[in-house]
This record gives structure tokens, C-alpha cells and sequence, in this order.
């Protein structure tokens, strides 16, 4: 809720300077790298803006009604976006936001006053704090949830007597962020070369990450036989459209003279596919998603119930409630 009062103050005040009239024309920000590429970069930027609405999905073990909520936010949050995205369009086609745009980029020196770019500066930092305070929420469930399947340490298993949350986990997400974050800000005037292959690096790892999930969302519904051709031809062309723009990513780099960005691209792919190969052990894939799996009553109502089949695999057979058996 803390996070939630903070966003929201924080949307409500720019929205607020966007819809207002503001007099003189926008001061347009100059052109970082020159790269004739920049419906790329604007692709990928605009992609990244919308990263993390998924991220309530990793609440969903302590949720009271995870399929009604999380399901909910998960829908409604991009919505939300995409309306302040238009709107951020519109204020900027009829120069509305000349105000806001000039006291963000040029400070008082625009002829803003103080105060509107102090409180301007503090609406952003509180943004990017909720922002960057759910990311580590988020983030330290997913270590969490690795932790009960024995993927890392047991220790980040351990929960606060308390308030129930996994503190090692966090403390090790906060420090993490905190320290990239750290060392972006130092190095985006001395290094800002290397700041730049980073962010290209960071920005296609989500788009790989939609991809991966777009294409298993797929496979998965198919195979449990709840597709329906409007989600499977959203999961295809958001894979499809999101493979295309990591390849051009990759070329567009290189044509630039950017090896490092689609060398360590390649590579951290790569890492991935060396990763699935380690999980194929026998017993290891096993033990991924116990933590956050469904039960019978999960399911559509008639579309079955979870029993174990032959090999010990829990799987969704035909059948009525209470027939299944459940594993711990």
C-alpha cells in the first residue's frame, strides 16, 4: 500500500503538469549516440518502460485470492500504462507538457520555477524508488521460491518471525540493486560508453525474458489443452515480433562498431541454454515450480483434476474433484 500511495502521487502530479496549458516549445533533448538506428532504441526504451507489471505474479503464494488479483493486476497494469503512454503522446503533440518536458531537462534555467522543479525532481525519485522497491520485492521471492526447490543456498529460505518475509533474500536483492544502481550513476559521465552497451545489455535481456515466457505460455496451454486462438496468436507474435527485435538488436550494434553489446548478449543467451542443460540432471527439474503449484480447485471448472501418472509426474487427467492425489 506504501508503494502503491507513493506511484500514485507521484503519476497524479506529472499527469497534472501534462494536461496543463503551458506556454513557449518543447526544448528537444540532443541525440545521445547519433545511431541511425532509432526506432530501435525507441522500441527497446519504450518496451523496458513497460517491464516489471508481471512482477505481482510472484506474490501469488501469499495472496488471499491469487487468481482474482494477481490475475487482475496483471491485466489492468499494462492497461495503465498504455493510457499514460497516450497520454504522455498527446500532451507532447499539442505542447502541453513544454513545462514539464523543459523543467526536466534544463532545470530552472528554462525559466521553470525552483519549486516546481524541486518538487518535479522528488515526484521522480519517489517513481523510481516504488519502482525500484517492488522490483526487489519481487525479486527476492523469485530467490526465495529457488531456495525451497534447492536451486541456491537453503538459507535464503528463512522468513522473519515477524512479518513473514524473506529478509535474507531481500537484503541480498536491496544490496545488489543498490550497488548497480550505484555504480550506473558513477560510471554514466566517466564510462559512458561502457553505461551504454550496459543498458542495450539490460534492455534486451527483459525482451529475451518475454520472449521466453510469450513462447512457453504457448506450449503450456496446448498442453493442458486451455488454448484459445486469441491468446495463442498474442503468444506468437509477442515472441515472434520480440525475436525479431533481439535480432536487429544484435546487427544494429554491430553495424554501429559495437561488438561488446552483441558479444555479451550472445553470451548470456548461451548461459541460459547451459543452464537448462544443468536442470535436466535427473530429480532437478523435478523439484522446479513445487513451490508455486497449482492444485486441482485451481483449475476451469470440468477441465479436470492434478493425479500422478505412471513415472510419479503430476499431471491434469479427466476426472472429478477429489479424485487426484496431491503431493506436498
Amino acid at each position: 500500500m506504501a508503494i502503491l500511495a507513493v506511484e500514485v502521487c507521484s503519476l497524479l502530479f506529472i499527469v497534472g503538469l501534462s494536461v496543463l496549458p503551458a506556454p513557449g516549445p518543447v526544448a528537444l533533448p540532443p541525440d545521445p549516440d547519433g545511431s541511425a538506428h532509432g526506432l530501435l532504441y525507441l522500441a527497446l526504451a519504450a518496451t523496458f518502460s513497460l517491464a516489471g507489471f508481471e512482477s505481482a505474479t510472484f506474490f501469488g503464494p501469499e495472496a488471499k485470492r491469487p487468481l482474482v488479483t494477481i490475475s487482475r493486476t496483471v491485466l489492468v497494469t499494462p492497461m495503465i500504462c498504455g493510457a499514460l503512454f497516450v497520454l504522455a503522446a498527446w500532451a507532447a503533440w499539442t505542447g502541453r507538457s513544454a513545462t514539464l518536458v523543459n523543467a526536466y531537462l534544463h532545470g530552472t534555467d528554462s525559466g521553470a520555477p525552483a519549486l516546481l522543479v524541486l518538487a518535479l525532481e522528488v515526484g521522480i525519485c519517489c517513481s523510481w524508488l516504488a519502482s525500484a522497491t517492488a522490483s526487489s520485492h519481487a525479486a527476492s521471492r523469485l530467490v526465495y521460491s529457488m531456495g525451497v526447490e534447492r536451486l541456491v543456498p537453503r538459507w535464503f529460505t528463512v522468513v522473519h518471525r515477524r512479518f513473514r518475509t524473506p529478509y535474507p533474500a531481500l537484503a541480498v536483492i536491496v544490496a545488489l540493486v543498490a550497488l548497480g544502481a550505484g555504480t550506473f550513476a558513477l560510471a554514466d559521465g566517466a564510462f559512458a560508453p561502457a553505461v551504454t552497451v550496459l543498458r542495450h545489455i539490460v534492455r534486451a535481456m527483459v525482451v529475451a525474458a518475454y520472449v521466453l515466457v510469450a513462447a512457453a505460455s504457448v506450449r503450456f496451454l496446448l498442453r493442458i489443452r486451455e488454448q484459445t486462438p486469441l491468446v495463442v496468436a498474442g503468444g506468437l507474435v509477442a515472441a515472434t515480433a520480440g525475436t525479431g527485435l533481439l535480432g536487429y538488436l544484435v546487427v544494429a550494434t554491430a553495424l554501429d562498431g559495437d561488438v561488446a553489446a552483441p558479444v555479451l548478449i550472445l553470451v548470456l543467451l548461451s548461459a541460459g541454454l547451459v543452464w537448462q542443460r544443468r536442470l535436466r540432471r535427473p530429480g532437478r527439474l523435478h523439484r522446479i515450480g513445487v513451490f508455486d503449484r497449482a492444485e486441482s480447485a485451481d483449475v476451469l471448472p470440468g477441465a479436470g483434476t492434478f493425479a500422478q501418472d505412471a513415472a510419479g509426474d503430476v499431471v491434469l487427467v479427466r476426472g472429478e474433484p477429489g479424485d487426484e492425489q496431491r503431493k506436498p
